[in-house]
């Protein structure tokens, strides 16, 4: 779970600077932003069975900013 929020707030994190800098750092840093978004899937895709098994997880999107 910890690990979601992590990636999750760090995508965030780099979504704002995006949003705020037009740097020419800026393809880096959407190449960057790509890398944590294909990682926050596969742990979405992984958390998802683990709901499956356990039933005292939160759901997923209690871990997330949408």
């Amino acid at each position: 779970m910890m690990a979601i929020q992590a990636v999750d707030s760090k995508t965030n994190e780099i979504v704002k600077q995006l949003e705020t800098n037009d740097s020419p750092e800026s393809g880096e840093m959407e190449l960057l932003l790509l890398s944590y978004e294909k990682a926050l899937s596969a742990l979405r895709a992984g958390y998802a069975e683990a709901l499956k098994t356990s039933g005292n997880l939160p759901p997923y999107e209690q871990l997330v900013r949408e």
